[in-house]
């Protein structure tokens, strides 16, 4: 289907070509370009407040009890971002599996002398039923043999050659488990995206018409200078601008992490089109030509985004209210909390706020104290482990990723072009 509309494109793009315009016509097309993106943005934004999540509410009792019960941090952790898995999500299920005893912690070595000390993580299999699915995978996944050293465990699961399988079958699994909940559910409908990708046809169509209007000239000067290297590196401009923006997704998914994939996509879409639209100018001195990349970017950021928005069933708002005041009574009531007596409850909360991406505020606040709990001396004293919470276990990603998979397979698929 993908293909035959690409075709269609083509084809229509080519006879557009033909068709003859005048220098004035081209500048009246240039308003009509500019109010159409204006227009397209304002549609962008009714569509985000209409179908990209659900107000939120206090609620007068969260019952973190019962919170955790029906939801595992991973699972909790999306429907209160909503939002897909991230690599902190593993180590937040590991935390709380730990904590329930599936997993059992040891320390081996010296406490007070944080180099000569390991923290040993040890399988229980009789309490192997009392995981649901989402968590025995973890739980697999970790342990190779009947015992791990945890922080040695975690700097190798990224790196091992199944590692990109794991997480996607990983990530497949909550998205099943959400979508039976009814939870970050994609809102958008049917006619409207098929609309958006009209409004994409479209804008391709007029950019076209419009390219033919400008007047190049002396503009195109600094391109032919350029020409022979051009030539020589066009077989590479896909490879370029493929890897381009995939550095640019990592860089702002690494740096806000709490963010849902909506928020990081949209950011990532805008900065690759200022760049490319800089780039153009520097070279071509065409302010016309910025317009149509304008138009082209904003329909293209529409298409995409439309998938990524989500909402919850009328039975899910409820819970996703409640584990965002839980959220925010984690960041904010719990840690205002004086005195070491109230310590004791992280031992609950934990796993849920590494998965709320707040695990560093809270491991901030509990620095240097020594408990009897052997899971929060290892949290809040052992530097690796410290640093992979602080970090939302990024180093995953340096490993783990969809869009590193794809530029090897699309690096791959080159070699044997050629």
């Amino acid at each position: 289907m993908k293909k035959r509309l690409a075709l269609i494109v083509l084809l229509v793009c080519f006879f557009i070509t033909k068709i003859p315009i005048s220098i004035k016509q081209g500048k009246d097309l240039t308003k009509l370009i500019i109010f159409l993106s204006i227009a397209l943005i304002i549609y962008w934004i009714i569509i985000l407040l209409i179908f990209e999540r659900d107000k939120k509410y206090k609620v007068s009792n969260i019952n973190e009890e019962e919170l955790f019960k029906k939801y595992n941090p991973l699972i909790a952790g999306c429907i209160q971002g909503n939002r897909d898995i991230l690599s902190r999500d593993i180590i937040a299920v590991i935390l709380n599996l730990i904590n329930k005893g599936n997993i059992k912690l040891t320390i081996k070595g010296d406490i007070k002398e944080k180099s000569l000390y390991n923290y040993i993580v040890e399988k229980v299999p009789e309490k192997e039923n009392e995981m649901d699915k989402i968590e025995l995978f973890i739980y697999n996944w970790l342990f190779t043999g009947e015992k791990e050293t945890l922080v040695e465990r975690l700097q190798e699961m990224p790196k091992v050659q199944n590692a990109n399988f794991k997480f996607k079958e990983l990530d497949r699994l909550s998205k099943k488990e959400l979508k039976d909940l009814g939870a970050n559910k994609a809102s958008v409908p049917n006619i409207i995206k098929a609309i958006n990708v009209m409004l994409l046809c479209g804008a391709i169509f007029l950019v076209v018409y419009h390219i033919k209007s400008i007047e190049f000239n002396e503009n195109i000067l600094p391109l032919m200078i350029l020409a022979p290297i051009i030539v020589v590196l066009i077989p590479l401009i896909p490879k370029l601008v493929m890897y381009m923006a995939v550095k640019i997704r990592h860089l702002v998914t690494n740096n806000i992490q709490n963010a849902q994939k909506i928020t990081t996509t949209s950011i990532s879409i805008i900065i690759i089109s200022l760049l490319i639209m800089a780039i153009t100018y520097w070279i071509l001195k065409t302010p016309e030509l910025l317009v149509d990349e304008l138009l082209l970017s904003i329909t293209i950021l529409i298409v995409i985004t439309d998938d990524l928005m989500l909402k919850n069933n009328v039975n899910m708002i409820e819970d996703y209210s409640r584990l965002n005041c839980l959220k925010e009574k984690l960041e904010n009531t719990l840690l205002d909390e004086k005195g070491i007596e109230q310590i004791y409850i992280w031992n609950e909360y934990l796993a849920y706020a590494v998965s709320f991406g707040i695990g560093k505020k809270i491991i901030d606040k509990m620095s240097g104290i020594y408990t009897d709990n052997d899971l929060l001396n290892y949290v809040v004293n052992n530097n690796e482990m410290l640093n992979y919470i602080s970090n939302d276990y990024r180093i995953f990603y340096a490993y783990i990723s969809m869009d590193k998979e794809f530029m090897k397979k699309y690096n791959k698929l080159m070699k044997n072009n050629d």
